[in-house]
């Protein structure tokens, strides 16, 4: 008996009551891999060392180029610290991000994971290649050999670098994981460590007069009676001094007055000059002829404020140690006397004869 011929398309129709057939789903297309260069290219740019050490090289060039030059070796510390503070601070904020984040909360997380995988939700949480811990020791280390001449600032920098870093370690763990801790621990030894090289000493003071030095001190009158007095032999075979200068302690513009005598002849007051210092001319009718010159100096009116300066060395005094001695309303001591100390002291008059054309 013969059949209808059935049609292809009969087979594609489904049964009456069925659920009609599930089409495949497409193929995935292929994640785009970047290029090696590129990703070389952005794990440098990622990378916290390369931008630091190019900072660094940036302040070797400065500091060669408006430092003193030959200066290589400061020039090349100088970079090596820029590059290590910007580091540290690269550090230091990564650390800040992670205590942002809470990503403490997702080590514990992985620490109870069950099946021991290390993944959270697919993503794998990495750990630090050195321990927080470790990074604070070897700070403390590079610290003990670098002021290892100077035990004093020793212990006390590494009693509180060490506090600090306890600190800081237990409380970045506690919220931002082992690695916020290790990075934070890496950028206190870095900013505890590059202070500690750097010296930059101070120029050393120079004081004019001081009361309490042992090389140069103010003298004064401690009332009208007083007399400073200050001797000197004259040698007539070159030029005879015509001047008078004597240097002030600190700068005076009060009413007192020095009175100068010279060998017994009264020439009035000296005069205030340029320089903190008192001028007289000499007569020559007094200097010439005459070996030996005694000059007394007298205050009036009496003002504690007005002194003048004696040192310890006497060897530019004609008469060494005697050439200076003070008078104080009863009798005449050697040497002079420290008005603000209130002692005697072996020493000279600050005076100068000169020659002024």
């Amino acid at each position: 008996m013969a059949t209808a011929p059935v049609s292809p398309a009969a087979f594609d129709r489904p049964a009456p009551g069925a659920s009609p057939p599930r089409q495949a789903a497409p193929a995935p297309a292929a994640p785009h891999r970047p290029s090696p260069l590129s990703v070389r290219l952005r794990d440098v740019l990622r990378s916290s060392g390369v931008p630091c050490a190019v900072a660094g090289l940036v302040a070797v060039q400065l500091r060669l180029a408006l430092g003193p030059p030959g200066e290589v070796g400061p020039a090349l510390g100088s970079g090596l610290r820029v590059a290590l503070a910007l580091w540290g601070g690269w550090m230091a904020l990564q650390a800040l991000q992670a205590l942002a984040r809470n990503e403490g909360a997702v080590e514990g997380e992985r620490l109870c994971d069950a099946d021991g995988t290390g993944e959270i939700a697919g993503r794998r949480v990495t750990r630090p290649r050195f321990t927080a811990g470790q990074i604070a020791l070897a700070g403390m280390a590079l610290m003990t050999a670098a002021l290892q001449r100077a035990p004093a600032r020793l212990a006390v920098n590494l009693i509180g670098y060490g506090v600090l870093a306890v600190a800081v370690i237990w409380a970045v763990r506690r919220r931002g994981g082992e690695v916020a801790a290790a990075r934070a621990a890496a950028a206190l030894a870095v900013f505890a460590l590059v202070p500690t090289s750097v010296d930059w000493p101070a120029p050393p003071t120079m004081e004019y007069v001081r009361t309490d030095s042992a090389f140069r001190w103010p003298v004064g009158w401690l009332d009208e009676t007083w007399v400073l007095r200050h001797e000197l032999l004259v040698s007539h075979q070159g030029t005879t001094p015509n001047t008078l200068v004597i240097p002030l302690a600190q700068p005076y513009d009060g009413p007192g007055q020095v009175l100068a005598t010279l060998n017994g002849e009264d020439l009035g007051p000296l005069s205030p000059a340029p320089g903190n210092v008192l001028q007289l001319r000499l007569p020559p009718r007094i200097v010439e002829g005459t070996r030996r010159l005694t000059l007394d100096l007298r205050q009036r009116p009496h003002d504690p404020a007005l002194r003048l300066i004696a040192q310890r060395w006497w060897g530019g005094a004609t008469l060494g140690q005697r050439a200076s001695s003070y008078y104080d309303g009863q009798r005449w001591w050697p040497g002079t006397f420290n008005d603000e100390a209130g002692r005697r002291s072996m020493g000279v008059y600050v005076v100068r004869f000169g020659v002024d054309p």
